[in-house]
């Protein structure tokens, strides 16, 4: 391995001299352009030309005969968040058409381009670089603060805010796949060249698990509220369970705070109010004779466990990444 010293160059730039050798391997002179890049690993890589993308089109073929519509979605998932670029989608449609569309209306950025009685073919028209992985999440924390408002209004005014909040959920989904599309690119490729300010692999595994959790916490709500809609909650029960559900918004709140602020000491304690709230649950479960309270209380329990999952994210992140959400 090669050095070379780094000199100071006027009053905002450094520069370094390069090997002779590789001047000459690429027959270059004076006046030459030299193009780099920075890698997932804070390394920068040196060219003498630019490299054009190749982008070679991936199909992927599912053949739906005996298999029922679950099992069905998720093979088109694990297209779709793999990065195919067709999905085939394949067999007796007759059953499963709507079905079929259902699945793939959730998803951002698919055509169906053909359709037949045995056929449905779809391409993807996402462009990655214009996915940003940081925006995104963003969009899914609003998303569920929205949720979390609706969930609110149902316990202040005793609304039915179930299909709003249904909604809501399906839009976390969308984004939530298609951040798994992109992030399953770098990872599978070992390329963070469509992300430059991704810094790590580790970073890449963290926006998962951020994702991952955030997802639940939305799953959580939805929850929540289709057994509120069917819910007979006595006065005191439901006071009980709005006062608990607001400590339970708070931990959201200051956890979300937390991440975007890398503020390790916050993400400590939202962690540790985890146990004071399951303690709540606990608590109120041994209260109540009543099922549907029963019910909303395990919910809380998983999203407060999602809660604190992302503050463990916090806690774990061993610096602060410069390029963090603001």
């Amino acid at each position: 391995m090669e050095y070379r010293k780094l000199i100071k160059f006027g009053n905002s730039s450094h520069i370094i001299s390069l090997p002779i050798n590789w001047i000459k391997k690429n027959k270059l002179k004076k006046g030459d352009l030299i193009y780099f890049a920075e890698n997932g690993n804070g390394e920068l890589i040196l060219n003498h030309e630019i490299k054009k993308e190749e982008h070679k089109s991936r199909e992927m073929t599912i053949d739906i005969a005996g298999k029922p519509i679950p099992t069905i979605e998720r093979e088109i998932l694990s297209a779709y968040t793999n990065d195919y670029d067709t999905i085939n989608v394949i067999g007796d449609l007759k059953k499963y058409r709507e079905g079929i569309e259902k699945i793939l209306g959730n998803l951002l950025a698919l055509e169906i381009m053909e359709q037949t009685p045995t056929k449905i073919i779809v391409k993807n028209f996402l462009n990655l670089k214009e996915v940003s992985i940081q925006d995104n999440l963003r969009r899914i924390d609003l998303t569920i603060r929205s949720m979390f408002n609706y969930l609110k209004e149902s316990f202040d005014k005793n609304v039915d805010n179930f299909d709003n909040i249904a909604y809501l959920d399906t839009n976390v989904n969308k984004i939530r796949f298609l951040l798994y599309r992109a992030i399953n690119k770098c990872l599978k490729n070992n390329d963070y060249s469509i992300y430059p300010q991704i810094n790590s692999f580790m970073e890449l595994l963290n926006y998962r698990l951020i994702i991952n959790n955030l997802e639940d916490v939305a799953d959580d709500c939805r929850r929540i509220s289709r057994f509120l809609r069917k819910a007979k909650l006595r006065k005191n029960e439901k006071n009980d369970l709005k006062k608990l559900y607001f400590d339970i918004e708070n931990s959201y709140l200051n956890v979300m705070k937390a991440y975007y602020t890398n503020n390790k000491d916050l993400a400590h304690e939202v962690a540790t109010n985890k146990d004071k709230i399951i303690k709540t649950c606990r608590d109120l479960f041994e209260k109540y004779d009543n099922k549907s309270v029963g019910a909303i209380l395990e919910k809380y329990k998983g999203m407060e466990s999602f809660i604190r999952n992302i503050a463990r994210v916090v806690i774990d992140t061993e610096k602060e990444n410069k390029n963090h959400i603001k």
